[in-house]
């Protein structure tokens, strides 16, 4: 250690720079919504691996046996050099994505990788001691970083003029989230009283439905007006398709400030969801943007392994506390603003906090072994398995969901409360709405979506509110889609619609009660594919269902075996059988789902939703 001390200096620089580029380009490449204070914090964090690693690098790098001349500038170059290679080697050993084969095989990769990296250690530490030459290695590395992180950066939002007392829009979509899980939709015993609140003073629709019970797709329909029979997007973690204008694009163009504030890495802004925003908050570690680091991805890496199927989320209050805090650092600005927030807390794990957790549960000890309703349980999902064993009355996970759907209505107060109080309350349309539902015993399915096109899963709660703008405790009953909901916004506030979408306005329905008159669904069968993958790993998710909800039942097509089954069909008119059909008339080739270019970071947290078999 004493013949190393010397050039400890040296290499703990080295070690800092490269953390300092790695915060860095992070901060700069995902806009982080942070202060000066939390940007610092992460840097120390880094700093801190960094220079731990450094230490370590030095000591099992024999410098000292290099010649005089060159230990210093070795030991400088030794962390630098070191953490590059890791770096690059922990992406190239990941996973193939699924259903695809791996371009670049790790096996090859990481030799080249090697080799290429110690012919250019060597050529640098090996030089003359030239201090010329030296310093201009080192200044030409920091214009290579400068130039990296500056052409990084994330592309500016285009601004238009905003409107003259323009309202603000408030977006608020809720996660894996039942419609008969409110009050003001019949379930008296679930306290929800802030979204009943906005029910009856303001627009409560009965049959609102989603698309698809998959997060992402669902959102994207949502917030581009274009239901997933279009825009193609079936599965989750797949790079949104281009051809639809988002919410936050057409806002941006109105003069509005736009942030949004996810809870979940399925909706990542790296995938397209961020497109306009001019803060996209989607960072789910306690020490923002940690998890995007190179120490970050090797920590996330080691608790993968430890347990794979943590699912990785952000609490509603957190979620919350970041909206907020964006909302007040701005609300003396004149500019109307546009904010999404986005809550998981109902997606399993159900584990809410108290006193939810316990607010609906008065059967004593859930693992008393005299219970047997559990046994009727089977095939949860992954990320339920350790949260249920040992639970023998099924009412308590039926209670711990209950539990997160009123902890989520509290944090939807706050947000009500905030615009009440900083006097927003009469000039904000609010939205709530929820992306998908959840099976809790229906059709023999516990605690899971994704695979159905029931009720339990599709049917969605919908309120708008506008004070003196909408009408007071109206109900719509007729069918709506969520991608109805776009273009009602962009009528309410009398502006265009976004370009590309192709939902209906509901503004009409809301006076009338006539809308649609129905509501599509589409999703892959994923147990016929889990199926189908036991027999042939190499196979292709194209097994497609479709789902037509209407006052007479529901009817489903099933591309496999062209089979078509509902109530009775001399029921389905044929203007319907054809609109049910034309939610199938997807190109198989070019659909989003068939070449999903997913890394094993993503996929280990898709695996973990449950949203990959």
């Amino acid at each position: 250690m004493t013949q190393t001390k010397p050039n400890l200096s040296y290499a703990i620089v080295g070690g800092a720079i490269f953390s300092i580029f790695d915060a860095g380009l992070v901060i700069s490449q995902n806009g982080l919504s942070t202060s000066i204070l939390e940007q610092l914090v992460l840097l120390g964090i880094v700093l801190m691996f960094g220079v731990l690693a450094s230490v370590i690098s030095i000591v099992l790098f024999p410098v000292h046996k290099w010649p005089k001349p060159q230990q210093r500038i070795t030991a400088f170059f030794v962390p630098i050099f070191a953490f590059a290679v890791l770096s690059l080697s922990e992406k190239l050993i990941r996973d193939p994505p699924p259903f695809v084969q791996s371009a670049f095989p790790s096996v090859i990769g990481i030799p080249i990788l090697l080799i290429s990296s110690g012919i250019v250690f060597t050529v640098v530490t090996r030089w003359p001691d030239r201090p010329k030459q030296k310093s201009a290695v080192v200044l030409l590395m920091v214009f290579v970083m400068a130039g990296i992180m500056t052409s990084q950066r994330p592309p500016k939002v285009k601004k238009g003029d905003s409107v003259d007392n323009a309202p603000n829009v408030v977006l608020i979509s809720l996660d894996t989230t039942r419609f008969d899980h409110f009050g003001s939709n019949g379930k008296s015993d679930i306290l929800t009283p802030h979204f009943d609140a906005l029910a009856q003073t303001g627009v409560r629709f009965e049959k609102a439905y989603a698309p698809i019970a998959v997060t992402g797709p669902s959102h994207y329909s949502l917030l581009s007006g274009q239901g997933p029979w279009s825009h193609g997007l079936l599965l989750n973690g797949r790079p949104l398709p281009d051809g639809a204008q988002m919410a936050a694009e057409r806002f941006s163009e109105l003069g509005y400030r736009t942030g949004a504030f996810v809870s979940a890495p399925v909706l990542d802004g790296g995938l397209g969801f961020n497109r306009g925003f001019d803060v996209y908050d989607d960072h789910f570690d306690w020490i923002v943007g940690f998890s995007e680091t190179f120490w970050g991805r090797i920590w996330a890496g080691l608790q993968r392994r430890q347990d794979p199927h943590h699912v990785l989320e952000r609490r509603a209050q957190r979620t919350m506390d970041k909206a907020l805090d964006w909302l007040q650092s701005a609300r003396e600005t004149q500019s109307p603003f546009f904010i999404w927030v986005h809550l998981f807390d109902p997606h399993g794990p159900y584990q809410p906090p108290p006193p939810w957790d316990t607010q609906y549960y008065d059967g004593g000890d859930p693992y008393d072994p005299t219970q047997v309703s559990m046994q009727q349980v089977d095939g949860v999902a992954a990320y339920l398995e350790d949260e249920l064993e040992g639970i023998t009355d099924v009412r308590w996970p039926l209670s711990q969901y209950a539990g997160e759907i009123s902890y989520t209505d509290t944090q939807i107060g706050r947000l009500t409360l905030w615009l009440e109080t900083n006097g927003h309350h009469n000039n904000t349309l609010v939205v709530v709405t929820g992306d998908h539902g959840e099976s809790l015993g229906e059709d023999n399915v516990w605690f899971n979506h994704g695979g159905r096109l029931n009720d339990a899963e599709l049917h969605v709660p919908l309120v708008m509110n506008w004070p003196s703008i909408l009408p007071e405790g109206q109900t719509v009953t007729d069918f709506v889609e969520i991608s109805d909901i776009l273009p009602t916004i962009f009528e309410a506030i009398a502006q265009k619609a976004s370009k590309g979408s192709e939902g209906l306005s509901m503004m009409n329905a809301i006076y009338t009660n006539q809308h649609r008159g129905y509501a599509r669904g589409i999703c892959y069968d994923r147990e016929a594919n889990l199926a189908q993958r036991q027999i042939d790993p190499t196979f292709k998710p194209t097994y497609r269902m479709s789902a037509l909800q209407t006052n007479n039942g529901t009817w489903t097509y099933k591309e496999q075996s062209k089979l078509l089954s509902g109530p009775d069909n001399k029921n389905l008119s044929l203007k319907l059988e054809q609109v049910l059909h034309q939610t199938m008339a997807m190109d198989t080739v070019t659909l989003q789902g068939i070449n999903p270019e997913v890394d094993s970071h993503t996929r280990q947290q898709l695996e973990a939703l449950g949203y990959v078999e």
